[in-house]
Formats: C-alpha cells, structure tokens, sequence
C-alpha cells in the first residue's frame, strides 16, 4: 500500500490544489474537498483491481483506528476529569484523590490495556533528616494498590535504592520493559517468587516543573509478561498531571484549615461569648453553582478550644438548605452576614481568594448573645484581619512562589499584631 500511495496520490494534491492545505497551518478537509479528493484518486487507479481492494482496505483500517481512539480519548478524559472532581469535593482529605487515581488506572487497564493486572503507588519527595547520609530527600509512599499496601505503604525508598531517583533527577518517565532483566528495581515484597513483568515510573511535577514525587505502576501480578503501550505510557502522564492539579489543590485547602483552627483557638482565649465556629469550605458543582462542605467544627469548652475535622465532610445543598441561606447568602456575596436564628445570633464571614471570591465559609454562633462585647469585638477584627493575610500568603505561594510554612506561623503573626499596637 505505502508503496504506491504517494505516486498516485501526488497528481490529485495538484489538481485540487490542495497541496497547501496538508503543509500549511490548516490541514483540515472539508466533507466535500474530502469525497472530491478521494473520487480523483480513485480515478487515477489502473484497472488492477488489487490496487482499489488495497485502497478502500486503507480507508477502512484508518476510520476504525480513528473510532477506536475516539472512543479511548474520551473514556480517558471523562477519567481525569473525575481526578479533578475528587479533589474539589473532598474537602482537606487527599484518600478520595488516591481512590480515584487508582480506579483510573484500573479501568484503563481493563478497557485499553489488554486487561493487565496492575499495582501502582504514589510517593512524594520528603527531606531527609534522619539519615542525611542517604541523600538529602528520600521518596515517602503515602498511597498504593490495595494487594501492595502491606509491603508498600509509608515505605522510604532513598536515593541508593531502586531506579525512582533517575526520574526524579531527570522528569521524564522511566519504562522498564522486563524487571527479571534489569535488575536496578526495588522489589518491595521480598517474598515474591517471579519479577516477571513491566514498570513504569512517571514523574509527578508541580505547574511549575519542580518535582515532588513519583507516580509508580508495573504488571508483576499478572501472570503474562505484558508492558506498557505508548498511548498507555502517554495516557498515565495525564493521569500524573492530573493528580498534581487535585494535589496542591487539597492541601492549599490543608493549609488554610490550618490557619483557620489556629486563629480561632487564639480567638477563644480573648473571647468568651463566641460558643461554636464552624468552617465551610465552597467546593464547585455542575451548572456554575457550588455546594458549602462543613469541614471543621470548633467549640469552646472550659475556657479552652478543640476541634473537630469532618473527614468525609458533610455537604450543605442550597435547595435543601432553606433556613442554613445566611451562609451561601455570605458565600454569594463574599460579604459579611449577621441573622439570628432560633438558637441564637450567628455572625458569617467569608475567606476570600486572590479574585476575591469566597473559597471558605466562617460561622460564629454566639448563642444567646446578640451581639460581642467591645474588646470581644476588637478581637475578632483582628483575628480576621491576620487570617485573611495568612490565607492570601497561603493562595499565593500555591500559584507560583517557593513553600512555606505559613499555618504554622499565624500565631506569630498574631504576637506580631499585639507588638503593633
């Protein structure tokens, strides 16, 4: 077929005049231009009639290749979409993001991947300080498949160990076709009988190309020596980006829950009228709506604070929510809302972005109070004056200046505050 394609098909590129096309910037056919083209080389075809049966074998093998792929890109994109979703509706907790990293990985497998049976697992950078001698980081493994977890899971692999550091030196995916043959690969569980099989190492980067970890994944489960294909090799970078996206994407929400909890617990020792605080995190849904997941609760109990995270957090609908209003009126908003309610008074106040839209919801409930007392209230204004700042440092560096630990530093920036005054 390649051998006579060109010959013949070089007269009908002049004839159309559709050379340019196919070197220019567009070469996209129309429907006509397309049925035109192929009748015109059609025509130029001898009266073999081999030459046609290879033709229209030609057009038929390209369109079912075509379907095929079709049909993997977009199974594929509906897969790392749902990476993202788990990130933006699970709150703080990164186990859901794992799940469906997973779960990705397996249903690709089954439907792409010749059904192979795969273990994967993730492991992020991490100084190191107990045993500098080994390097300066060592890879933690915070998440894998659940056959792997007793061999695998919070293992430290160092820079002596295995072939991770390679690509974590260089930041390209490592494919090792047969393990058996390598050699250089850290097996985990000792007591496996055969190292048959394939591993592939992808690198976890952030949006700004810096490493912090390895996405791993091999097939030496499965009792068929089979490795990874290129789209599979292609498809599971996506699948890494992805996951960095829902990555940084949770802990920034972390960090602020952090933040959050250590000005409040400062806030319950200059106050006594404020009962309860309760933090909702905006998370967004279908339609350009969202939904407030109540994700911390923190309560002031014998004039000291405690807290109580929310892990799955629980989910707040506005059109089941009728006589909750005052808080998505708050989030709607982004402005400060003061209702009463029948148990009480209850003061909301958002935590705005960098575009200052409403990323978190604060409820105080001050009970059977209507209003705080004046030093009270001078409290509050501060705290929340040090948080929107701490909250904005911890947005910022997310999108693009080096880390730091801000969370842990409010309560200086509060001591900083009361040196100001």
């Amino acid at each position: 077929m390649n051998s006579w394609m060109p010959l013949k098909v070089f007269p009908a590129h002049h004839k159309l005049k559709l050379f340019h096309k196919y070197y220019g910037n567009n070469p996209t056919l129309s429907k006509l231009e397309f049925s035109s083209y192929i009748e015109t080389i059609a025509a130029e075809i001898s009266d073999n009639e081999s030459d046609f049966d290879n033709l229209v074998t030609f057009l038929t093998t390209r369109n079912e290749q075509n379907c095929t792929e079709r049909a993997r890109s977009m199974a594929r994109r509906k897969w790392l979409h749902d990476i993202q979703r788990a990130a933006e509706t699970s709150s703080s907790s990164l186990e859901f993001v794992y799940k469906t990293v997973f779960q990705t990985l397996y249903k690709d497998s089954e439907a792409h991947g010749e059904n192979k049976k795969i273990s994967s697992s993730i492991a992020l950078l991490r100084h190191n300080y107990h045993r500098p001698e080994r390097g300066e980081y060592f890879l933690h493994y915070v998440a894998c498949t659940l056959e792997d977890s007793p061999y695998v899971l919070n293992q430290a692999l160092y820079r002596d160990m295995g072939v991770s550091f390679a690509v974590v030196d260089e930041g390209k995916p490592l494919h090792i076709i047969k393990v058996q043959e390598h050699g250089m690969v850290h097996i985990w569980n000792c007591h496996r009988e055969k190292i048959d099989g394939s591993f592939l190492v992808t690198p976890l980067k952030d949006k700004h190309n810096r490493m912090f970890g390895v996405l791993g994944t091999d097939t030496l489960r499965d009792n068929c020596e089979k490795f990874f294909t290129t789209h599979e090799i292609s498809f599971y970078q996506g699948v890494a980006k992805a996951f960095s996206i829902a990555y940084h994407h949770v802990r920034v929400r972390n960090d602020i829950l952090k933040a959050v909890d250590s000005a409040i617990l400062w806030l319950f020792n200059e106050t006594e009228n404020i009962e309860t605080v309760t933090t909702y995190l905006a998370e967004p849904v279908a339609d350009k709506d969202y939904v407030l997941c109540k994700t911390m609760t923190t309560e002031y109990d014998f004039e000291q604070g405690w807290s109580d995270v929310h892990v799955p957090p629980i989910i707040l609908q506005r059109k089941d929510n009728y006589f909750r209003n005052y808080l998505f009126r708050c989030a709607d908003t982004s402005e400060v809302v003061h209702t009463q309610t029948s148990k009480g008074s209850n003061v909301c106040v958002p935590l705005r972005d960098i575009t200052g839209r409403a990323l978190a919801v604060l409820d105080f409930d001050l009970g059977m109070q209507s209003q705080l007392m004046a030093h009270e209230y001078r409290a509050l204004l501060k705290m929340l004056k040090i948080l929107h700042v701490a909250c904005d440092i911890i947005v910022k560096e997310a999108a693009g200046t080096p880390e730091k630990l801000i969370s842990g530093s409010v309560l200086h920036l509060f001591l900083l505050g009361d040196q100001g005054q």
